[in-house]
Parts: structure tokens; C-alpha cells; sequence
């Protein structure tokens, strides 16, 4: 009874402020890298991207109507409100994910993509390089060098250019390489060998650095992967274990 007293109210006020709670959830309930998450996805509106998850997750709440058929099942109530927030959630873990593989190809790719500049640089300028480059380039790069070559051909002592060069993923390293890139750009021949230098002892400490963390990352995934059958071996020996024990305690019972 008092359950029921408390649950119509509560009901009530769901369907009765509809609209002031879709508003707070699409306004103000978010993940604090969505903003960025979405401006990397260009194609995708802050609002709409709200408004889509509010409405397919409130869909699997309005099957809270049926707890008092089920006399308040706790257990279904759990349910609904995990299915719930996991509904809420996925669009945002799918963009998550999707920008951390992203991430990830960036992190392994750019190195070497700057590896063939470098070589391009010990017989062609900066700008040519970038433009021989484009064809090979990775197409996760590919849009940004563009707008680079395109950048410095209106305005070649763009520093900005340089300094934007994948901005949207807020690499570090990625930002360093540019600086040095650019340093050769502006610099005598001299002192842009002096740069080429430095970048190539960079880029060199990077790359090995990646492939140690992917060779990691493999070993970590089939460390997991080599638990799965061990887990099913334990298992099986617990129940044989726990069968054993059954009838022993059977035996004894019957003596």
C-alpha cells in the first residue's frame, strides 16, 4: 500500500513535467567531452544528439507502468532503470569509441607519415613535401593536409596552420612535430637541417614508443583470452568437486 502511494505521484509527475525534464536532460545532462566529441563527428548537432537518446531511453521507462501488475517487483524496477541508463549511454560510448580507434590510428600513423616528409625534405621545401606526401598520407590525415597545403598557399608564414594541424585529437606530440616542421619552413637551410635533425630523433623515440604500446596491448588482449579457458577448466573442477562432496555426504548419511 504505501509503495503504491509513493510510486502514482511519482508517475504523475513523470507524464505531467515531460517537457521540463527532457529540457534538463538535453540541456544539462551530459558527458563533459561530448561538446568535443561531437564537433570531431561533423556531421552530428548537440540537440538532435540529445533530443534522439532522451527519447529512445524514456521509450524503455514508460514500462515502469506495468510494476504494480508485477506487485512492485524490486527486481524488475532495477531492470528498467539499468536498461534505462544503458540506453542513454550507448550513442555517447559509441562516439567514444569510435574517436579512441580513431585516436589510436593517429597515434601509430602520423609518425610515419612524418617520417616521409622528412625524407621528402632532404631534396624538396616544406610545401612541396606536404604536397608529395598527400597521395601516401593515411586518409585519417588526408582532410587536414589538405586544408594545410590549401592554407599555405594563400598565406605561406601561417603559423596557425601549422599549430591546428589535427587539432581535433589534442596530441601533444603531433603539435611538437608541427612547430619543428614549421621551424624548417622559416629557417636558412642550415638551421633547418639543424631542425630536420631534431625531428628525426623524435619521431624516431615516437614510433618505437607506439609499437611497444600496440605489442602491449596485443599481449594484454590474448593474456585475457589464454584466462577463458583456465576459468572453464576451474569451473568444471568445482562442479566435479561439489559432486563428489555430494555424495560422499550421501554416503554418510546412508551409513
Amino acid at each position: 500500500m504505501i509503495t503504491a502511494i509513493i510510486f502514482i505521484p511519482i508517475v504523475l509527475a513523470l507524464f505531467l513535467f515531460e517537457k521540463t525534464i527532457s529540457a534538463f536532460f538535453i540541456n544539462y545532462l551530459y558527458e563533459k567531452d561530448l561538446v568535443m566529441l561531437l564537433r570531431y563527428e561533423k556531421d552530428q548537432n548537440f540537440e538532435v544528439f540529445q533530443r534522439n537518446r532522451y527519447i529512445k531511453s524514456s521509450r524503455i521507462l514508460f514500462f515502469i507502468l506495468f510494476l504494480p501488475l508485477l506487485r512492485f517487483n524490486i527486481y524488475f524496477l532495477i531492470g528498467i532503470l539499468l536498461l534505462t541508463y544503458f540506453t542513454y549511454k550507448k550513442p555517447y560510448n559509441n562516439l567514444k569509441k569510435m574517436y579512441q580507434e580513431d585516436l589510436n590510428f593517429v597515434k601509430y600513423q602520423f609518425p610515419i607519415w612524418l617520417r616521409q616528409i622528412q625524407i621528402l625534405l632532404h631534396n624538396n621545401n616544406v610545401i612541396n613535401s606536404l604536397i608529395l606526401s598527400l597521395p601516401l598520407a593515411p586518409p585519417i590525415i588526408k582532410n587536414d593536409l589538405k586544408e594545410l597545403i590549401e592554407t599555405l598557399s594563400i598565406s605561406p608564414n601561417n603559423f596557425a596552420a601549422f599549430a591546428d594541424f589535427m587539432d581535433s585529437f589534442k596530441i601533444s606530440e603531433v603539435n611538437r612535430a608541427m612547430k619543428l616542421l614549421y621551424r624548417c619552413y622559416i629557417v636558412d637551410k642550415d638551421e633547418s637541417y639543424k631542425q630536420l635533425n631534431r625531428m628525426i630523433a623524435s619521431t624516431t623515440k615516437w614510433i618505437r614508443q607506439e609499437r611497444m604500446t600496440r605489442q602491449e596491448n596485443k599481449l594484454t588482449y590474448f593474456e585475457w583470452i589464454g584466462i577463458i579457458p583456465l576459468m572453464g577448466v576451474t569451473f568444471v573442477f568445482l562442479v566435479i568437486m561439489a559432486s563428489l562432496l555430494t555424495n560422499l555426504f550421501r554416503e554418510g548419511v546412508g551409513v
